[in-house]
């Protein structure tokens, strides 16, 4: 986050594990609202368990959507080329 911030790093979408090692999901969605180039883009969390608790708070804290891990690329490849 700080070389995203330090350097300005710009990005026309962005995808992030709600369960990462050093920082969930949520506190980067947190974080990415305080930084310019990331608080007007994009961000879509992954997950692979979803409740109405978890949908709420991404949405609370600006997430895009929240999209459940997929269990084959084809879904992905779809979601994806609505950016190309």
């Amino acid at each position: 986050m700080r070389r995203i911030e330090d350097e300005g790093l710009k990005f026309d979408v962005v995808f992030v594990d709600l369960n990462m090692p050093k920082m969930n999901g949520f506190q980067f969605l947190e974080m990415a609202k305080n930084i310019d180039s990331l608080s007007r883009t994009p961000i879509y969390v992954l997950t692979n368990v979803s409740s109405p608790e978890i949908n709420k708070k991404a949405a609370e804290l600006g997430a895009a959507q929240l999209i459940t891990k997929f269990s084959s690329i084809e879904p992905l490849m779809k979601l994806l080329s609505n950016f190309v």
